[in-house]
């Protein structure tokens, strides 16, 4: 059995509306065999969320609600609402799936593409952010994990066409973009200028972020590619540029900080060069 309490506007009122709603609930609750399982959702307006400070016996059952009164600080964006009871819908059994508006497209269109290419990436990241935190390298591990919350944020931009974005959807700016960039300078700072093209190798990390970067580069194309047919965000393929860039340097770096050989190209290694 599940009880949903509507948004309400204006915090008094709202704390008022759900007083009542709640005593309402409490008297329902009460009478309720003990197999009913109850769930309770409270959706009151940003920046203030009331829940109301309670402890009321519920009959015989032996149980108690409890609650407090206080406030959450506004977030810049909205957090996620999901309730998964079930994996599998079947709704997408005909090679169609949906998008946050609603809309049913082609598993195979270039959005899904695009975002489906970010959730790729997003899981290469956690195995180098793994990598990361196995080598003790702390600030890494956590930068990587900064960055897969960005590209859930990416994903959930890129799912959702131009007229359906909610002001305070998840998203990346260019606030993320600038963060990039500060630890890119950061990180390359200290090390060897490059005299040739570098191969992936010396550590197991340094290639699990090349392969990132590559996944980063395809991302990027693909966004390259839908802006062109339909409106997308222009800090989306920024950020996936500056991204591939910086899981270039993080690379390069990783290989230093584990005092790992840096792999240089050279054309003569070659098998026709060799002849």
């Amino acid at each position: 059995m599940e009880f949903r309490y509507p948004p309400h506007s204006g915090n008094l009122a709202a704390c008022q509306v759900l007083q009542k709603r709640f005593e309402v609930f409490l008297k329902i609750l009460q009478r309720l065999p003990l197999r009913h399982i109850v769930r309770v959702f409270f959706e009151i307006p940003e920046p203030v969320r009331f829940i109301l400070p309670v402890n009321v016996p519920c009959g015989a059952h032996g149980f108690s609600v409890y609650g407090t009164i206080g406030s959450v600080e506004e977030k810049a964006y909205n957090e996620p609402r999901l309730a998964l009871n079930r994996i599998y819908t079947k709704t997408g059994d005909k090679g169609e799936t949906g998008l946050v508006g609603g809309q049913r497209v082609g598993k195979d269109a270039l959005r899904i593409e695009c975002y489906g290419t970010v959730d790729e990436l997003n899981a290469f990241i956690g195995m180098a952010c793994f990598s990361a935190e196995e080598s003790k390298l702390a600030k890494l591990a956590a930068i990587l994990v900064r960055v897969q919350h960005e590209l859930f944020n990416l994903g959930s931009i890129l799912a959702t066409k131009a007229e359906n974005v909610h002001p305070k959807q998840p998203r990346v700016t260019d606030d993320e973009v600038a963060q990039l960039e500060q630890e890119i300078d950061e990180m390359n700072a200290g090390l060897p200028k490059l005299r040739s093209f570098v191969l992936p190798g010396g550590c197991r990390l340094n290639t699990e972020l090349h392969a990132c970067r590559t996944i980063c580069r395809r991302a990027e194309r693909i966004a390259v590619a839908l802006g062109r047919e339909e409106e997308i965000p222009l800090e989306a393929i920024r950020y996936l540029n500056r991204l591939s860039d910086a899981l270039f340097v993080w690379s390069r770096w990783v290989n230093r900080e584990l005092g790992a050989p840096e792999v240089l190209w050279q054309p003569n290694q070659a098998a026709s060069a060799r002849k």
